[in-house]
């Protein structure tokens, strides 16, 4: 299995059934250990707690348990869960103190996609900043 990711972590994580449930994270001589091979070879082990929030988990985990009833076997430990690992915290977009790109004007950036904030708070005050900027811009302050 190939193991190549970016530093972004862009990349899709496989993960065993039984190591999501026991909150570990898999690894190739887990995976290697198995009945069954991942088809995706270029998949890397981990651990799908660090890329999903735990309310999509636990939902997750019961829609399984709920289809081994009508497909058994599917709850089984050796069963492959595969899932993206997105870091977008990790990308920052080079902005103005004004929140405005530094390529483009008038193109802002707001929120916590941007990689400058990391809630809800900080990114409504960003939208305070770009919106006081453009009042300015248009003489309407």
């Amino acid at each position: 299995m190939a193991r190549q990711c970016n530093a972004l972590g862009e990349g899709v994580i496989v993960q065993r059934l039984k190591d999501l449930k026991e909150n570990r994270r898999s690894t190739e001589k887990r995976i290697m250990e198995m009945n069954i091979q991942p088809t995706l070879k270029e998949a890397t082990p981990g651990n799908l707690g660090y890329a999903l929030p735990y309310t999509q988990l636990q939902a997750i985990l019961e829609m399984i348990s709920l289809l081994d009833g009508i497909t058994p076997g599917v709850d089984g430990p050796d069963t492959l869960l595969y899932g993206p690992e997105i870091k977008w915290y990790s990308s920052r977009t080079e902005l103005k103190n004004n929140l405005e790109t530094l390529k483009y004007n008038n193109l802002y950036c707001a929120g916590d996609g941007v990689g400058i904030t990391r809630g809800i708070v900080q990114a409504a005050q960003c939208g305070i900043i770009i919106a006081n900027n453009i009042m300015e811009k248009e003489g309407l302050c």
